[in-house]
């Protein structure tokens, strides 16, 4: 589960935590006796869990395991154990521990374990194990097998909708499509496994609007459901695009618009190839409902456009966040020193102030804010609901 914002997100969160002086990579061998001041950490860390991590519909989960310490305050990961689910005020929904990594979608958890992928009601109730390894294709559904011998898809309950084919994995595309590779290349099947689009492609990303980001020979462009090309391949595939568990393809449609690459820099289109808002930015990103976010060349202010590509206004507090559109967006202070982190409302206004050293989407009624070196829980007035839910997020400890 993707933790921070794609792309540019990435870029901002890079910059706070270069500014809160935090990077997981720091993390070295204990060097040294442990001094007086490095035990009174370790007791603090026992008693604020360790990590958290962000399950999407309202749930979060949070590892408590006692966790040693290196000097520089940075948990050794290989001690890390097993961890439990909370809900969206930090209460634990059950007693149910688990290892392994966690996702949440469609009203179930799902989890790949060393012993099998398990699905699950959040409360833990309903385990059943449906194979080796697993994950979600949307709608209900999973891939279920492994890379050794292929993959089936499956329901909740484990019935096979679609039989294992070795050749094949598949991925989520979501509105009716799971996308599937063979034989490195990419193609689409709907729920009862007949082929849509036929594997041709470098790689497909998730349908949007029936519409599916497409690489094709080294480009970039844009099919539908059924496989018509609508956006020729002539954009380019952007270096970074993938990088710090970002979309690999980011040209997803959203009122008829899609943002694109052109000579290193970006800009909006329209479905006919039309230029929207001219390629001047160094990223760009189409709204839910039709609102342009482009960031300038000099990554110092954004500037915000209407689906006509007519400007609406330039804020130099940087927002991130996949949807330009979204009634809470994470904001930046200017500058370099101190930066702080609020909330902003899709027309700009400050909602939450910036008073946290870091701070991360609304995925539900509450959000990870990070203060004193832990972080919280607030909800959409800012008032923290739950403190001292974790010491470190999985984006900061994997760098």
């Amino acid at each position: 589960m993707r933790l921070y914002p794609k792309t540019f997100g990435a870029v901002a969160l890079a910059v706070a935590l270069a500014a809160a002086g935090a990077s997981a990579l720091e993390a070295a061998a204990p060097r040294g006796k442990k001094t007086a001041t490095h035990r009174k950490t370790a007791v603090k860390a026992e008693r604020i869990p360790i990590l958290v991590n962000v399950l999407g519909g309202g749930y979060y989960d949070i590892s408590k395991a006692t966790m040693p310490l290196h000097d520089n305050g940075y948990p050794d990961l290989s001690a890390l154990g097993s961890s439990r689910v909370i809900d969206s005020v930090g209460n634990p929904v059950s007693s149910f521990i688990y290892t392994g990594t966690l996702s949440f979608a469609d009203g179930r958890m799902f989890n790949n374990t060393g012993n099998g992928f398990f699905v699950t009601l959040p409360d833990g109730s309903g385990k059943k194990k449906l194979g080796k390894e697993g994950s979600y294709l949307g709608d209900g559904l999973y891939a279920v097998g492994s890379y050794d011998s292929g993959f089936a898809i499956m329901d909740k309950d484990g019935n096979v909708m679609v039989p294992v084919a070795p050749s094949r994995y598949y991925e989520k595309a979501g509105e009716g499509l799971i996308i599937f590779c063979e034989n490195e290349k990419y193609g689409a099947i709907d729920k009862t496994g007949a082929v849509v689009i036929a594997p041709q492609y470098d790689y497909l990303s998730t349908c949007s609007e029936g519409y599916l980001p497409a690489i094709k020979e080294e480009k970039a462009g844009v099919i539908d459901s059924k496989g018509n090309v609508v956006i020729p391949f002539v954009y380019e595939v952007n270096e970074s695009w993938g990088d710090d568990d970002g979309d690999p393809l980011p040209m997803h449609v959203h009122a008829g618009l899609t943002a694109a690459c052109k000579d290193g820099n970006w800009g909006v289109i329209d479905l006919k190839g039309n230029v929207v808002v001219p390629f001047d930015y160094s990223y760009a990103g189409v709204g839910s409902k039709g609102t342009i976010r482009a960031t300038s060349l000099e990554w110092d202010k954004n500037i915000y456009f209407d689906s006509k590509g007519r400007k609406l206004r330039e804020d130099w507090q940087l927002c991130y966040g996949d949807d330009p559109d979204a009634d809470f967006q994470v904001f930046m202070t200017e500058g370099i020193d101190n930066i702080k982190m609020g909330y902003k409302s899709a027309d700009g206004r400050v909602v939450i102030p910036a008073a946290y050293d870091m701070a991360m989407e609304f995925y539900g009624p509450t959000a990870l804010v990070k203060t004193g070196g832990a972080w919280h829980l607030i909800d959409r007035t800012g008032k923290i609901v739950k403190r001292n839910v974790a010491k470190f997020t999985i984006g900061e400890l994997a760098g």
